[in-house]
């Protein structure tokens, strides 16, 4: 299913490429000097911010004869949908973190109601420069980065904001959006947001748009939602024209997936069964 995307996706990929070999170069650099102002921001773990499908990873579809009416069509459409959702929406929404990496290196330098931290690095015909700033907002901070990269001879880009996102102060909510680096663009290609409302209760979100596109409707949107120990995701494929919606229970370890507006459940064994 994920090769299916590859086209729309292909843009996204090169630009997250791009940013994680800068962080790889940024963190080969000298950290800036430090100073001494204590009221730093509050970075979130995304360790607790991911989708959580541990309980299809724990069942893995089985095959019996498709003849038999108790098979587990249902489990194994939702197996495949789920899965690939979480590893979309957990490597791509990871990306958006790996800015703040950033501030682990070091303390930054405050000024003017605002934290900056700068990293440049030299190869030879090419200096990379990243600045990533981070001002209290309601509640919380905005942050944003910025690129340079000035290459002898080549495409160049100056002080291109590339991301830009906010966290709260505990760090429980929050979003990021990534724009084209060498486009120049106001318009993202990617955006993430989270809020976890408690230990049994999350939202996620995670959004691709169309490349050079100013449309701010999403060529495609996975959307997660848990409330311990009901689980749903609505996952939206626009350049395909479909939808489908994933639900399942730990507790009942009964679910089902709606296709097409089709609703296909099942069971505690798996086994595809009527929907009550």
């Amino acid at each position: 299913m994920i090769a299916n995307n590859n086209k729309s996706m292909k843009h996204v990929k090169r630009t997250l490429l791009l940013g994680i070999f800068l962080f790889i170069l940024a963190g080969c650099s000298d950290s800036p000097t430090s100073n001494k102002q204590d009221d730093k921001p509050a970075f979130p773990d995304f360790d607790l911010i991911q989708m959580d499908v541990s309980y299809f990873l724990q069942r893995q579809p089985f095959k019996i004869d498709g003849n038999n009416t108790l098979n587990d069509k249902a489990y194994s459409e939702a197996y495949t949908y789920a899965v690939n959702a979480a590893n979309l929406l957990n490597a791509y929404g990871a990306t958006g973190f790996a800015y703040f990496g950033l501030a682990e290196l070091a303390q930054p330098q405050f000024a003017d109601n605002m934290w900056n931290w700068t990293y440049s690095y030299q190869t030879p015909g090419v200096f990379t420069e990243m600045k990533l700033t981070s001002k209290p907002a309601n509640g919380g901070y905005d942050w944003n980065l910025f690129l340079t990269v000035d290459i002898t001879g080549g495409e160049s880009i100056n002080n291109q904001k590339i991301i830009q996102g906010f966290t709260s102060n505990d760090g429980n909510s929050g979003n990021w959006s990534l724009f084209p680096a060498y486009q120049g663009g106001t318009t993202p290609i990617l955006e993430f947001s989270w809020n976890i409302k408690n230990e049994s209760e999350m939202d996620m979100m995670f959004k691709i748009f169309a490349e050079g596109s100013n449309s701010l409707v999403p060529i495609f949107e996975v959307n997660y939602q848990s409330n311990t120990p009901d689980y749903m995701i609505n996952y939206i494929n626009r350049e395909s024209s479909w939808e489908k919606d994933i639900y399942w229970n730990t507790t009942s370890l009964t679910g089902y997936i709606v296709e097409d507006g089709i609703k296909s459940c099942w069971n505690q064994n798996l086994e595809t069964v009527d929907c009550s």
